[in-house]
């Protein structure tokens, strides 16, 4: 989960000021410029599922943001690992 701040600009428009990870609730607090918030909100990942027409959640739109922790963490629930997890990092399996 994601919040934002109205933050007043040249132009008004959202501005990241936290993070939370949607499965255990951990919160990163953004401060600094624009590219230091990127740079402390990447050990984040967002998601966005669509489910399409006869769906079990028929036209629903999900989105959520998960720690890297948590992301493992399901991702080493998988009989099928994606492409590519644990090449460039410790990750387990």
């Amino acid at each position: 989960m994601r919040e934002y701040e109205l933050v007043e600009k040249n132009l008004r428009e959202n501005e990241l000021k936290s993070v939370t990870c949607n499965k255990c609730g951990k919160t990163k607090k953004l401060y600094g410029e624009d590219y230091q918030k990127a740079w402390d909100a990447e050990e984040f990942q967002s998601f966005s599922c669509s489910f399409g027409y006869g769906s079990k959640f028929d036209m629903d739109k999900w989105i959520f943001d998960l720690c890297e922790d948590c992301l493992e963490e399901i991702v080493n629930t998988f009989k099928i690992k994606p492409e590519g997890f644990g090449v460039n990092n410790v990750a387990t399996s």
